[in-house]
């Protein structure tokens, strides 16, 4: 399959099914190696709480399982991954749209690699920043994924 329709089909996957539908969320760019999404989340009367900011339900929800796939996508299936735990700070009201931009540095899947390479399992945090319209930082998830070798168990 042709290397840019991929991360198309990726895209349209995330936005179509009714389980990441219902955060409220949007994938709105995947890059072409799959290693950079952008999520939109919308200021609207479905994403708002009763004191009319975006519930941090969505916050969250939004941006829950992308890096697991990425890294599903990129290691094929040769790891277990398990998306282990999550930490959110809400640093400031949400009162417009928010964009999130998850980036998997080039060297990580190598450095995972070779790591599992001298050990069974490997943990790794990745922080998100939600950002509001003017650029400021709304709020911050640490994410931590489990990964470990097949051969392990």
């Amino acid at each position: 399959m042709c290397s840019s329709i991929k991360p198309l089909l990726l895209k349209l996957f995330f936005n179509s099914i009714p389980f990441y539908r219902r955060t409220g969320g949007r994938v709105i760019y995947i890059s072409p190696d799959e290693t950079e999404v952008h999520i939109k989340l919308p200021y609207k009367w479905s994403t708002k709480n009763f004191v009319g900011t975006i519930y941090g339900g969505h916050i969250y929800s939004a941006i829950d399982g992308v890096h697991f796939t990425l890294f599903l996508r990129k290691f094929k299936n040769k790891y277990i991954l398990w998306d282990k735990s999550s930490t959110i700070r809400f640093l400031k009201p949400a009162r417009t749209s928010l964009i999130a931009k998850i980036k998997i540095p080039d060297d990580e899947f190598d450095a995972i690699q070779q790591e599992l390479k001298h050990n069974e399992s490997v943990e790794r945090t990745y922080t998100i920043e939600w950002k509001d319209n003017a650029g400021n930082t709304v709020a911050q998830i640490d994410k931590v994924l489990y990964f470990k070798n097949k051969k392990a168990l």
